[in-house]
C-alpha cells in the first residue's frame, strides 16, 4: 500500500507567500481564481521530484491541470523537445 506524503501547513503557507499569493506559472491573482491556487511539484514526483520547498510552486488549476507530471514537451516551431516552464530558474 502507497502512502500519501503531505506537505505540511507550514510549508504551503510559506510557499503561497513567496508568491506572493500568485500563480508562479501564469501570474494570475489569488483573489481573482475562481478556484483555490494549489501548491504543486515543478519537477513531479513521478519524475524523483523531491518536497523541499525549492521544488514546491503555487498555481492555479488551469496551469497546474495542463502541466500535470510533464517536465518536458515538444516545441512546435523546432519540433524539439524542450522542458517546461520552471518558475525558479526562468525567466
Amino acid at each position: 500500500m502507497m502512502t500519501t506524503r503531505r506537505i505540511s501547513p507550514a510549508v504551503r503557507q510559506a510557499v503561497r507567500q513567496r508568491a506572493s499569493f500568485c500563480c508562479e506559472y501564469c501570474y494570475s491573482q489569488e483573489k481573482y481564481c475562481p478556484d483555490p491556487l494549489s501548491v504543486e511539484h515543478i519537477v513531479p514526483r513521478a519524475s524523483a521530484g523531491c518536497d523541499d520547498d525549492a521544488n514546491l510552486a503555487l498555481a492555479c488549476q488551469g496551469c497546474n491541470g495542463r502541466k500535470h507530471v510533464a517536465v518536458s514537451a515538444i516545441d512546435p516551431v523546432t519540433e524539439r523537445e524542450v522542458p517546461l516552464y520552471h518558475p525558479r530558474r526562468d525567466v
